[in-house]
C-alpha cells in the first residue's frame, strides 16, 4: 500500500508538473502571437499611414487634418512649404493658425460638423500672404468633417490660393470703369455741340435727317 501510495504520488506530482510546463509554455505561445499581431498592426497601421500621405502631397493645394481637440494631426507638402521650417504637426489651431478668420471657421465647424466653404482675405502680415508682398491674399476654404483613419472626429481642411483670380478681376473691373469714364466725357461733349448747332440752326434739313434719334432710339 505504501509503494503504490507514493507510485500514484509520483505520477500526480508528474502530470501536475506537466501541466504546468503546457501552461507556461501556452502562456508564451500566447504572448508570443500577440506581439508579432501587434508588430504587424504596427506595420499595416504604417503602411496605411505612407499611402494617405502619397494622395495628400500629390494634392495640388495645401491640406490639414484637425482632430477633435483642434490639433494638427495631418498635413501635405504644399502646406509644409507654406510654414517652411515651423513645426506645426500636434499643435492647435490657434498655435499654428495665427489669423483670427480661419480659426475662427474652424472652430465652428468642429462645434457644427458640417462642410463649409468660404472666402477669407488675409491681411498681407499673414503667413499664408507672403508671396503677395505688401498686398492682401484671397484663399478658398474648404472645411469638411471626414475621418481618414479613425472613428473619431476628423476636419480636413484645404485651401486654394485664389490671390491671381481676384486681383485680376479687380483690374479688369477698374479697366471697365474707367473705359467707360473716358468715353463717356468726349461723347458728352460731342452731344453737346450737336445741340447748339440744332437750337442756333447752324445744321441744315439735310444733316437733321442724319443726327436726330431715330424713333428706336428714343425709345
Amino acid at each position: 500500500m505504501i509503494y503504490l501510495a507514493f507510485s500514484c504520488a509520483l505520477i500526480l506530482g508528474y502530470l501536475l508538473l506537466r501541466t504546468q510546463r503546457r501552461l507556461r509554455d501556452s502562456v508564451g505561445e500566447l504572448s508570443r502571437l500577440k506581439r508579432e499581431a501587434t508588430t504587424r498592426d504596427q506595420k499595416l497601421a504604417k503602411a496605411h499611414d505612407r499611402e494617405i500621405q502619397h494622395l495628400l502631397d500629390a494634392l495640388p493645394y495645401p491640406f490639414f487634418s484637425i482632430n477633435e481637440k483642434g490639433l494638427l494631426i495631418r498635413l501635405n507638402r504644399h502646406a509644409r512649404e507654406i510654414f517652411e521650417t515651423r513645426d506645426i504637426l500636434n499643435r492647435s489651431i490657434r498655435q499654428t493658425f495665427l489669423d483670427a478668420s480661419i480659426v475662427e471657421l474652424i472652430t465652428k465647424t468642429l462645434e457644427s460638423p458640417g462642410p463649409h466653404r468660404e472666402i477669407l482675405c488675409l491681411p498681407p502680415h499673414s503667413t499664408f500672404s507672403s508671396q503677395t508682398g505688401e498686398k492682401n491674399s484671397h484663399w478658398e476654404v474648404d472645411l469638411r468633417p471626414i475621418s481618414l483613419q479613425s472613428d473619431n472626429l476628423e476636419i480636413q481642411l484645404m485651401m486654394r490660393d485664389i490671390t491671381a483670380s481676384v486681383h485680376a478681376d479687380q483690374v479688369r473691373q477698374d479697366f471697365v470703369a474707367n473705359a467707360s469714364h473716358e468715353l463717356r466725357t468726349p461723347l458728352s461733349i460731342i452731344s453737346g455741340y450737336l445741340e447748339n448747332l440744332i437750337e442756333e440752326g447752324g445744321l441744315d434739313n439735310n444733316c437733321l435727317l442724319y443726327t436726330s434719334p431715330s424713333p428706336r432710339d428714343r425709345g
